[in-house]
C-alpha cells in the first residue's frame, strides 16, 4: 500500500492540496462513521470482551477527534495526542496499557517518523499503524524501508472510510510482532 505523495508541487499549490486532502479525509470519516461499528458476526472484529487501548496522534484536531470517536464508538479505549512530542509523553504515562499507536506522518513539533522511533526507543513490541495523505513519503522506498526497519508494517492512506480504520487497526492487533 502507498502512503507518500509528491510534494514538488509548487508552494500555494501544495498547500491547497493538502487542505484538500484532509477536508477529503475528514468527509469520508464522518461519513461513514455511524456504519463503521462491527457486528458480532462481522469477521475480523474486536471481541466486546477485549477492550484495547489506541493512542491516536495527528495534528488535525477534526480528524483526531473522528478517529477518537470512531473508534471509541467501537469498543477501544481511546487516547489522543496533537503531535509526537505529546504522543510521546501520553505513551510514556500510559505504556503499561497501550496496544496500538495510530499515528500521522506529518505534524509539527516532532513528525511521525520520529515519533516511532521514539516509541521504538522505549518498545519494541508496541504496534504501529501509520497514515498519512502525503503518498511521496511512503512510496519513496528509502523511507518506507525506514518505516519497515523500526517495526512499521502496517500503513493506511488518506483518505480513508471508517471501516478502513478498524479493520486496519484490528488486523495489526493480531499481527505477531
Amino acid at each position: 500500500m502507498q502512503l507518500f505523495t509528491d510534494e514538488t508541487n509548487t508552494e500555494g499549490s501544495e498547500k491547497s492540496d493538502r487542505m484538500a486532502q484532509r477536508e477529503e479525509s475528514l468527509a469520508t470519516l464522518t461519513e461513514h462513521a455511524g456504519s463503521a461499528t462491527p457486528t458480532k458476526s462481522e469477521p475480523g472484529t474486536t471481541p466486546a470482551s477485549v477492550r484495547h487501548t489506541v493512542l491516536v496522534v495527528d495534528d488535525e484536531d477534526s480528524v483526531r477527534a473522528v478517529l477518537a470517536e470512531v473508534l471509541d464508538h467501537s469498543g477501544f479505549q481511546v487516547l489522543a495526542a496533537a503531535d509526537g512530542a505529546e504522543a510521546l509523553e501520553v505513551y510514556t504515562q500510559n505504556c503499561d496499557c497501550i496496544d496500538l499507536v495510530v499515528c500521522d506522518l506529518m505534524m509539527p513539533n516532532m513528525d511521525g517518523l520520529e515519533l516511532v522511533k521514539a516509541l521504538r526507543a522505549q518498545s519494541l513490541e508496541l504496534k504501529i499503524v501509520v497514515v498519512s495523505g502525503m503518498t511521496s513519503f511512503l512510496t519513496h522506498p528509502a523511507k518506507r524501508a525506514e518505516l519497515e526497519e523500526l517495526g512499521v508494517a502496517t500503513f493506511l492512506m488518506k483518505p480513508f472510510t471508517a471501516r478502513e480504520l478498524l479493520r486496519t487497526v484490528q488486523s495489526e492487533l493480531r499481527r505477531i510482532v
